[in-house]
């Protein structure tokens, strides 16, 4: 199925390349590797609605994202991860206006690309099909895309405590529920991490891992985890208003929310292929009313 695929894909990027050569030349194309671990982006004086789709990258357990952009014009390239069994992307039939259609409504990730820059980035495990649009003018250059194994803390500081990891961060206090039983068991932090505006408590438990985090920094979501999904929505604990992202319906992935200035967050992703994971409400108010 993947093979077959892979080749409707690259067709359709054929056809799309061809259209774009009745006007001014330009271009954009993109090809992945045999082992689809990477992927190369190249754009000549692409501009607006030139459109190519390409698959699959596989993303697995402890991996992330890692794009490396060299481009340049008045122009972008953006870049969407839409799983590999998306309806209209999994149709050998489909029309152009399928792809980009099931693109936007089902993509994981959205990444822009502008300029000369690295980023990084962190989805759900599984097969992904790149859907790539060039807009706001034209863009010449090229973008690489790899999988690379992530080391989840290489850019903390380890801490003994929670109180050092507040301390870290120039704060006085970082309360979690140590203790407290959920319906996955009972919370036991594994290690306390900080960074420059950011602590965190590590905390495995049953088959998910839950970060429990604490910061300064204004943006007011502090938990790194920039994925698209299928559901927001707001819980009442106590009357603090906090709001959680799930793919499924009342499970939340992940919980942000903000008191006098500082922000938290409350992940758990679930591991063995359960990549909708998410914390029943129950489990929500049960953590966030001991997290301070």
């Amino acid at each position: 199925m993947k093979k077959r695929l892979m080749l409707v894909l690259v067709s359709v990027m054929a056809m799309m390349l061809l259209l774009a050569s009745c006007g001014e030349t330009t271009s954009l194309g993109v090809v992945i590797s045999d082992d689809m671990r990477s992927a190369s982006i190249t754009a000549d004086k692409a501009t607006d609605d030139d459109f190519v789709s390409a698959g699959t990258l596989t993303i697995g357990e402890d991996e992330k994202i890692v794009i490396d952009q060299h481009l340049e014009g008045d122009g972008s390239i953006v870049v969407r991860f839409v799983p590999a069994d998306a309806e209209a992307l999994s149709d050998p039939d489909a029309e152009v206006e399928d792809l980009i259609k099931a693109s936007e409504a089902n993509y994981k990730l959205e990444a822009i690309l502008l300029g000369e820059a690295q980023d990084t980035y962190y989805i759900p495990t599984g097969d992904y099909i790149l859907a790539i649009t060039a807009q706001d003018g034209k863009v010449s250059g090229t973008a690489d895309i790899t999988i690379e194994a992530s080391d989840p803390f290489s850019a903390w500081n380890p801490a003994d405590s929670a109180e050092t990891a507040a301390a870290g961060i120039g704060l006085n206090t970082f309360v979690v529920p140590e203790g407290a039983v959920t319906s996955l068991g009972e919370v036991k932090v594994e290690s306390y991490h900080y960074n420059d505006h950011v602590a965190m408590a590590n905390i495995p438990i049953a088959a998910v891992q839950m970060y429990i985090m604490k910061g300064t920094d204004p943006s007011g979501d502090i938990s790194g985890d920039f994925a698209e999904y299928a559901n927001a929505w707001q819980q009442d604990v106590n009357g603090l208003i906090v709001t959680c992202y799930g793919n499924r319906p009342g499970e939340a992935t992940k919980t942000i929310w903000s008191v006098n200035g500082v922000s938290y967050a409350l992940l758990a992703y679930g591991l063995g292929g359960d990549t909708d994971y998410g914390l029943p409400a129950t489990d929500v108010a049960t953590l966030v009313a001991g997290i301070q």
